[in-house]
């Protein structure tokens, strides 16, 4: 027997790059770092289609709503109380179907919260609902350009438009942050600076579209192992104080964002170049860009991808076509490496379609 139909969301999950990243000094509270970055969402992004139910006062007229799942592609269904999930991962990039996977975190918390705030009697009873997440994995994960963090925010943005519970502005924010720092971000995307340890996001004006080359390496990078990197090369101590980032995220404030002409792209950093396994490969890759046409080449987050941006995105494709995989001496340095070409991305338009 045929299924009942399922309305659903079409979406796209979009990758972001960092234009700027300054660590600051370990937070002793928490044991984390500070941070000031800048944000930039990039058109490169998942696909995820949303399905769901409308609700139901029985469990047998759910089953009624709910389609087999697709056996050629791995898939997890659990149960939260009285809502069915059912997650389906699909595309080139392994995403683990366990309690670490984002999307599943960002379902868990958002029912935790969404349930506290039912007035229910003692009588009433919760209806039945059907969830289904068709995720098309095309962004790496541990390359620093989060792909996790989007589709978590993604998760916390359909579900708060299907039930409207959780007030956007303070309480979706927060619930974002208990995710990951990045998660916070992508609920408003575009260009944005986000500060201190939590990830608090204040957007800037946006970048006009520009072209991007991605340079993605064959090797995953975690955050964990990238700041304990940090923290060796710089003993435990910061390299700049609490007031002297504060005075940053001012400057950063200044900049003419939306005119790239007037952007002092050298004053653009990532800390984390400063890594030994980063440093020589992103400084061979400026001098190669530069000669290419790049306005400006940097490491992505904490790595290992580096980007480069270009006037547009013709001159981004015509840089990969010219792009040598071999390096100076003839070894093939770059030949394993993925290369992706792709625009900045600046509207606040998550949902792109909307099923009946």
């Amino acid at each position: 027997m045929q299924s009942r139909p399922l309305s659903e969301f079409c979406l796209l999950s979009r990758s972001k790059i960092n234009l700027f990243l300054q660590i600051g000094p370990v937070i002793p509270e928490i044991g984390l770092h500070r941070l000031t970055t800048v944000m930039q969402e990039l058109e490169y992004a998942d696909d995820i289609r949303f399905r769901y139910s409308p609700p139901c006062a029985t469990r047998a007229t759910l089953q009624s709503y709910i389609p087999p799942p697709d056996s050629s592609a791995k898939s997890v269904q659990y149960e939260l109380g009285n809502w069915l999930m059912r997650i389906t991962v699909r595309g080139d990039v392994e995403s683990p179907l366990n309690e670490s996977n984002l999307c599943l975190r960002a379902m868990n918390v958002y029912y935790a919260d969404f349930i506290k705030q039912l007035p229910l009697s003692e009588d009433s009873v919760r209806p039945y609902r059907f969830f289904a997440l068709d995720l098309h994995k095309r962004i790496p994960t541990g390359a620093g350009l989060g792909g996790g963090s989007s589709n978590a925010a993604t998760v916390l943005l359909v579900l708060n438009e299907l039930f409207e519970a959780i007030n956007f502005e303070t309480n979706l924010p927060n619930l974002a942050q208990t995710l990951g720092s990045d998660v916070p971000y992508f609920l408003y995307g575009e260009t944005a600076l986000c500060s201190g340890v939590r990830g608090e996001v204040y957007p800037l004006p946006p970048l006009p579209k520009l072209g991007v080359l991605l340079l993605i390496p064959p090797r995953q990078v975690s955050a964990g192992a990238a700041f304990a990197a940090w923290d060796g090369l710089t003993v435990g101590e910061s390299t700049v104080t609490e007031i002297e980032m504060i005075d940053t995220e001012e400057h950063i404030r200044s900049f003419s964002w939306t005119q790239p002409d007037r952007i002092l792209w050298s004053a653009l950093k990532n800390d984390f170049e400063a890594l030994d396994e980063y440093h020589n490969t992103v400084a061979a890759l400026r001098s190669r860009l530069a000669d290419l046409g790049a306005l400006h080449t940097q490491l992505s987050g904490s790595g290992p991808t580096v980007f480069a941006l270009f006037p547009d995105r013709a001159a981004a494709e015509a840089a990969n076509i010219s792009f040598d995989a071999t390096d100076r001496d003839g070894s093939s340095v770059y030949e394993d490496w993925q290369r992706i070409v792709t625009e900045t991305y600046n509207s606040r338009s998550y949902i792109d379609g909307k099923g009946a």
